[in-house]
């Protein structure tokens, strides 16, 4: 499968994890989700991810790729402003979190402004 995201704005999306971890509040890839997804020319902005439960963990407030997840490439994206909370479980990734075993390739992307609070 080749999903392709071009041309596209993810804005303003918000992901709560109460009960469990939390990958990418904009664009999310989950456990061996096997794509060959094309993110490209688009903006990923204001996205937010908050995870409460106990022993969960947040990746990715703009992107985000669990484990063995895989895509094709992200390529001149403006990544912007995203936000990952971990309340204390651990968070990675403001703008792009490749949690473990994520073969993509990115390329030509501004990162900028993008936070966690609760670095793992």
């Amino acid at each position: 499968m080749r999903p392709v995201i071009r041309d596209s704005r993810v804005l303003t999306n918000s992901l709560l994890a109460d009960l469990g971890s939390g990958f990418g509040a904009g664009v999310g890839f989950y456990d061996e989700s096997w794509t060959r997804a094309v993110i490209q020319d688009s903006a990923i902005v204001a996205n937010y991810n908050n995870c409460n439960g106990p022993n969960s963990i947040c990746c990715g407030g703009g992107i985000g790729m669990s484990g063995n997840a895989t895509a094709n490439k992200f390529d001149d994206n403006v990544i912007h402003n995203n936000l990952v909370l971990g309340n204390g479980n651990g968070a990675a990734g403001g703008g792009i979190c490749l949690f473990a075993n994520n073969p993509v390739t990115v390329t030509n992307n501004l990162l900028h402004e993008n936070h966690a609070d609760d670095p793992v």
